[in-house]
């Protein structure tokens, strides 16, 4: 479980223990989980280049069109904090098939993002 307070985020592992105290199963968490994470966090989608970039402290355009010469993409969301939890997520998952125009690779990263290969790079520059 995350929570966020002000300029905190924090988290707490859930067990069964929890669960039986809660009075709720799996099934109900996950469906309130799914419910309430766009509440918390944005989701945040772009290329793996404007990350790099970010990083080295080098501006960046902001682009209407998620564009990446390498085909290669950060998944995470606004706090940069358990975004791969977006991979549970299908509606965010459809978002980004939409921005792919079709099909992507997953490749985990770390629990904090995901990165995204779109899937006509892969088959055009690496199988070629």
């Amino acid at each position: 479980m995350v929570y966020k307070s002000n300029d905190q985020v924090g988290s707490v592992l859930i067990n069964n223990g929890l669960l039986e105290e809660w009075g709720i199963d799996k099934e109900t968490l996950h469906e309130r989980v799914l419910k309430n994470m766009n509440h918390l966090f944005t989701p945040e989608f772009y290329s793996l280049e404007s990350k790099i970039l970010n990083l080295m402290g080098v501006p960046y355009p902001k682009i209407e069109k998620v564009q990446d010469e390498n085909g290669m993409f950060v998944l995470t969301n606004s706090q940069e904090y358990y975004g791969a939890s977006y991979l549970c997520c299908p509606d965010v998952l459809k978002l980004v098939s939409e921005e792919m125009d079709g099909y992507f690779l997953i490749l985990p990263s770390s629990v904090n993002e995901i990165i995204i290969l779109n899937e006509t790079y892969i088959r055009n520059e690496i199988f070629c």
